[in-house]
């Protein structure tokens, strides 16, 4: 063994590239000094990489043999070029062969490492080529420790030399490699980059091999060098890769140690120092194999795992102890429990566990009786180990081992408790019928109801109602008196009839009299004798002796009306309005609105005539001329009543084919019916026609007339109901005291569920609210209600007080529940009752004819609109709604020194609405309209009628002009450049002087440029401007700008100022949907 040469090996990151000519010879490693040329090989030597070595190739058998010798060499001696360290062409003796070859590279005094500029840490490199190919072969410092692992552990055998070949070059690549990738190969990798470098994988392989070279260069220099290599080499290869300095060493090595020895100090990263051609691994860290501590990759036993995540450094069988107990997973039978390693049994238990280790059917032994638990069919007990007949109890204990259905007899009558139907009775075995009395016992052995025949009637006691009585057994109505004497035998309230006519004497108002049996009236009267069964007349009167009680000929009909209308008014400091409404109702249930109020009569025609009492109720803000005698023009307290003095008019309204006339008055009002009980009608009316001061067009009024029959109560509103809410208060409200002459308008869409018992749950809110006066405002959208519950309350007559927040709203209902209208003077609140299971398709080609009251307010003019000859249908689908028709309007001026002047307007509708959506109860979806601020919002009701709110918010602004600067087509406003500047406080117009200036300043004071002068300026950027000076003016298109949805939203303008040139439009208002039946 050449031990001597070993010092040859330098590991200064050199490589050495041997490209093997095609050609054949022997196998033969002995050769002439001057051996006949054959086979061509060229060597490249790199200590990164090494120029001016000497390159010589060898047998391998002759090299182990430490046959080194001129006469052994297989090629001319011959040196690595000086530039590119590669040594061409080196022929082969005819007799070389195909290898195994050694090819040594050895330092000179004039070799040099092209990559530090020095000489090389080690004068030698080696490597072994298997065999002549057509590939390039390297040595490298690698390939020089894998060689040598190979030699020395090859038994001086050139064959088993090569044997051990991929062994040793992977416990080199996990000791020496530096994190270099597994599957690179040191034998076959280029370890610079040349022509068959050409793609990114193979240029990457090649960083990491010069990367690990360098790497471990820097190692061995930082030991010592060559010496400390001498001695490195030495060792055997188990030693060497246990050896505690060695490890240390690589251990402390980092990359800039590496970097620091290069020539060119630039350098910083082996990606640079393979060169120019390794630009395309500019963005790949190649580093990366080099920067992984040492420690990460050593790998003592070579088992693929390395040390530090190798649980046994040096044990190849083992790299894993999961549960710490020293023993490795491979040999431990029991690797993730600490407290077992073995089984000899192999049944699953660990020998410490198992109290049978060499029993595989036993692990336990838990009653300690040295049966086995699996054999022990009581583990638990030690007194019993088995159960003959498998009944659970031991044999020991069992009074019958070999009987399954029984173990003990509690009474020792020779039949075990289980079938002993009285185990602990030795008189008593059996109980036939399950009754819990033993057969010995039981009077009926055979019937479980029955044990007892006390009376001895053969019924036993518990089926015999009187069983201490032999005569009677059943009461079947339960009333104690036994069928056989029970005169009605299934009728627990009757036992007697005295008179023999069929009626209980309980039930029998005349017990003794067989011809009468009630007295529904209770007038004492029997009912087939009384000619007015069903109201009191104890003295039977009969004034047309027709048989029929004077009291059951009177009607008993009800009749509620309402009026809700507008009236523009005036005093002489301020524009005032009123909204007045008036209800009606039956005086034996007359709403609650204060005494001595004044009385109209209603006729109704062929129904009878009645006496109703007028609602006058009148808040502080409103002002009422509707009668004379009475002065409400003056403020008067919060809801104070007044006493209303007759105006001398009848009044009297007659209800004929569905048009109700006011006979005294010029206007009348056209009632359309609304389901079965409620007519609706809208329209210009006046009640006080002696009026001197408004003009009969100033009043719209919206009518409603309800039946109701006399026997109303909470029941009749038991539903959910859609609400409208309509209040208007003209004038100040007290509320908003930055803002004069104000016109309130306040609307609500909300659910209220009432439940037939006098409560009420508030849902589903949604409220307009506005003010205006002629330069400020506000707007506001909500969804919150006064309250979520509230309570109501229905009279007999019909007439309401529904409760919500504390405060009483008052009105009426109709027969079946389905509207109540409710209010004060300034306000109506409208509830229709609702169905369920509503879709658009039901609202399929739907026709109605709407009727209401709508206000339209603006900073400029009120209208008090009746929308009357109005239609809305929806199109095949459900989905769009239609508004078509014509409606008149009642226009005034505000004015705050003179009567309003009121004038008539008309608008007609034919536009369609954006896709609707209806509820399951009805509430249909905010109904919008294309590029309009109109707004209906409601519900279709039970009765196929509709009741909608309606809203329309938009402001109007006037075209005008800025003065300014006219050059050309172009405008420059006053307000912008070049003539702002930026001071709100400063007139920007520019100023001219009309005399010429004198010592630089104007002879006369500066005045203020007219219309039409000419002007000429230059603006700070340096552009003249040469035109005519504008004072604008006003004209152009008005702009109306929709703002309902942005009210909705919050995102509506302000109207804390309204800018001058614009209107505010607000429309609030409630119609009403007379079913019309399908296109």
């Amino acid at each position: 063994m050449r031990l001597r040469t070993l010092g040859k090996f330098c590991v200064t990151g050199l490589f050495i590239s041997v490209l093997a000519a095609c050609g054949g010879g022997s196998n033969s490693n002995s050769g002439p000094t001057d051996p006949e040329t054959g086979n061509l090989i060229s060597v490249f030597g790199s200590d990164g990489p090494m120029a001016g070595a000497d390159v010589a190739v060898y047998g391998l058998q002759d090299y182990i043999d430490n046959n080194d010798s001129a006469e052994n060499l297989l090629a001319a001696p011959a040196t690595t070029d000086p530039v590119t360290a590669l040594a061409d062409n080196l022929e082969l003796a005819l007799d070389a062969g195909l290898g195994p070859f050694v090819v040594e590279i050895s330092a000179n005094e004039t070799t040099i490492d092209l990559s530090t500029g020095a000489a090389p840490v080690f004068p030698s490199l080696l490597t072994i080529v298997t065999s002549l190919t057509d590939d390039r072969v390297y040595a490298t410092p690698l390939t020089s420790v894998a060689a040598l692992f190979s030699i020395l552990s090859g038994e001086n055998d050139a064959d088993s030399a090569i044997a051990e070949l991929a062994s040793n070059q992977l416990a080199v690549k996990a000791f020496f490699g530096f994190g270099m990738d597994a599957d690179i190969d040191i034998f076959t990798t280029p370890p610079v980059l040349d022509e068959t470098t050409t793609t990114l994988e193979l240029q990457q392989q090649v960083a990491q091999y010069r990367g690990a070279n360098e790497a471990f260069a820097t190692v061995i220099e930082g030991l010592g060098g060559i010496e400390a290599f001498n001695i490195f080499t030495l060792f055997s290869e188990e030693l060497i890769l246990e050896d505690s300095t060695f490890i240390s060493a690589v251990q402390a090595f980092t990359e800039a140690d590496m970097t620091a020895r290069f020539a060119d100090a630039s350098i910083t990263n082996v990606a640079q120092l393979l060169g120019a051609d390794a630009t395309t691994l500019a963005d790949y860290a190649i580093d990366a194999g080099v920067n992984e501590a040492p420690s990460n990759v050593i790998d003592s036993d070579v088992d693929g795992v390395n040390n530090v995540d190798d649980a046994f450094d040096f044990d190849p069988a083992e790299t894993t102890d999961s549960d710490n107990d020293t023993v490795g997973d491979n040999a431990d039978a029991f690797p993730n429990d600490p407290a077992e390693t073995t089984d000899t049994d192999s049944d699953g238990t660990g020998d410490n566990a198992d109290a049978f280790p060499n029993d595989s059917s036993e692990t336990a032994d838990s009653d300690n009786d040295t049966v086995g638990d699996n054999a022990d069919a009581f583990p638990n007990d030690p007194s019993e180990t088995t159960d003959s007949d498998n009944d659970t109890v031991g044999d020991n204990a069992d009074a019958f081992p070999n009987d399954p259905s029984e173990t003990a007899d509690s009474d020792n009558d020779t039949v075990g408790d289980n079938a002993d139907a009285f185990p602990n009775d030795p008189n008593e075995t059996l109980d036939s019928d399950n009754d819990t009395v033993g057969d010995n016992a039981d009077a009926f052995p055979n019937d479980p109801n029955e044990t007892l025949d006390s009376d001895n009637d053969t019924v036993g006691d518990n089926a015999d109602a009187f069983p201490n009585d032999p005569n009677e057994t059943l009461d079947s109505d339960n009333d104690t008196v036994g069928d056989n004497a029970d005169v009605f035998p299934n009728d627990p309230n009757e036992t007697v009839d005295s008179d023999n006519d069929t009626v209980g004497d309980n039930a029998d108002a005349f017990p003794n009299d067989p011809n009468e049996t009630a007295d529904t009236d209770n007038d004492t009267v029997g009912d087939n004798a009384d000619n007015c069964p069903t109201v009191a007349n104890a003295d039977q009167a009969d004034v047309d002796n027709n048989n029929v009680g004077d009291v059951c000929e009177a009607t008993s009909v009800k009749y509620h009306f309402d009026f809700f209308y507008n009236q523009l008014s005036s005093d002489t400091g301020a524009f005032k309005a009123a909204v007045v409404g008036e209800t009606v109702t039956q005086a034996t249930g007359f709403i609650d609105i204060g005494t001595d109020v004044d009385s109209t009569t209603l006729d109704l025609g062929s129904t009878g005539t009645g006496t109703f009492d007028v609602r006058a109720d009148y808040a502080i803000t409103e002002e009422s001329l509707s009668y004379t005698g009475t002065d409400f023009s003056l403020a008067t307290a919060l809801f104070t009543d007044q006493t209303l003095s007759d105006d001398d008019l009848a009044n009297t309204v007659t209800l004929l084919n569905g048009v109700l006339s006011f006979t005294d008055e010029a206007v009348t009002t056209d009632l359309t019916a609304w389901g079965a009980n409620n007519y609706i009608g809208s329209g210009r009316v006046t009640l006080n026609g002696a009026s001197t001061t408004l003009a009969t067009a100033e009043e719209q009024a919206l009518s409603v007339l309800s039946i109701a029959d006399g026997n109303s109560d909470d029941a009749d509103l038991n539903a959910d109901y859609g609400i409208v809410i309509l209040d208007i208060v003209y004038g100040n409200d007290g509320e908003s005291t930055s803002i004069d002459e104000l016109v309130n308008l306040f609307s609500v869409v909300g659910v209220f569920g009432l439940d037939g018992a006098g409560n009420v749950a508030l849902s589903e809110g949604s409220s307009f609210v506005s003010g205006l006066g002629i330069a400020d405002g506000f707007v506001g959208f909500s969804t919150d209600l006064p309250a979520t519950t509230g309570t109501y309350t229905v009279s007999p007559t019909g007439a309401v007080d529904l409760v919500i927040d504390g405060e009483s709203n008052y009105g009426f209902t109709d027969i079946e529940g389905d509207l109540f209208t409710l209010g004060d003077p300034a306000s109506r609140m409208y509830g229709v009752k609702l169905g369920t299971g509503n879709t658009n398709t039901d609202l399929s080609n739907l026709v109605w004819d709407l009727q209401g009251v709508v206000i339209e307010s603006s900073n400029a003019s009120l209208n008090a609109s009746t929308y009357s000859g109005l239609s809305a249908f929806f199109n095949d689908t459900g989905t769009l709604l239609t508004l078509s028709g014509t409606v008149n309007k009642a226009v005034a001026a505000f004015s705050g020194t003179a009567l309003p002047t009121v004038t008539t307007g008309t608008e007609t509708f034919s536009i369609e609405s954006n896709t609707v959506t209806v509820a399951a109860n009805g509430h249909l979806s905010p109904i919008t309209f294309a590029d309009s601020g109109l707004e209906l919002e409601g519900f279709v009701t039970a009765n196929g009628g509709l009741l909608l709110r309606i809203v329309n918010m938009e402001t109007v602004t006037s075209g005008s002009t800025p003065a300014g600067l006219q050059v050309g087509e172009t405008l420059y406003p006053v307000a912008d450049a070049p003539f702002t500047d930026n001071d709100p406080l400063t007139d920007d117009t520019p100023q001219v002087c009309d005399e010429p200036a004198s010592a630089g300043a104007c002879a006369v004071p500066l005045r203020d440029i007219a219309e039409g002068e000419s002007l000429a300026l230059v603006t700070d950027a340096g552009q003249i401007l040469i035109g005519t000076w504008s004072e604008g003016g006003s004209g152009g298109a008005a702009t109306t700008t929709p703002i309902t949805a942005d009210v909705r939203t919050d995102s509506a303008p302000s109207l804390d100022t309204i800018e001058a040139g614009t209107t505010v439009n607000i429309t609030q208002g409630v119609l009403f949907g007379i079913p019309l039946g399908a296109l």
